[in-house]
């Protein structure tokens, strides 16, 4: 049962759209996450997904305070 449920994610990546993350994280626990991200940065060692990840931490706190 447990690897059904762990497998499920995997074949509908939908789930894992920014509209439905919204809906299931309250503000809190998203700002927690987002905040956890955002000071992880410094210990990811190659450059280009820090950058990646940097650029989308940035989208997704401008598009949460409605600048985006």
């Amino acid at each position: 049962m447990a690897g059904k449920i762990l497998e499920f994610p995997m074949r509908n990546p939908t789930l894992f759209s920014p509209e439905i993350n919204y809906q299931v994280l309250s503000g809190s626990e998203f700002n927690r996450i987002l905040y956890a991200a955002i000071r992880a940065l410094p210990h990811v060692s190659d450059l280009t997904w820090r950058e990646e990840l940097k650029r989308a931490l940035c989208d997704l706190l401008l598009h949460e305070n409605g600048v985006a």
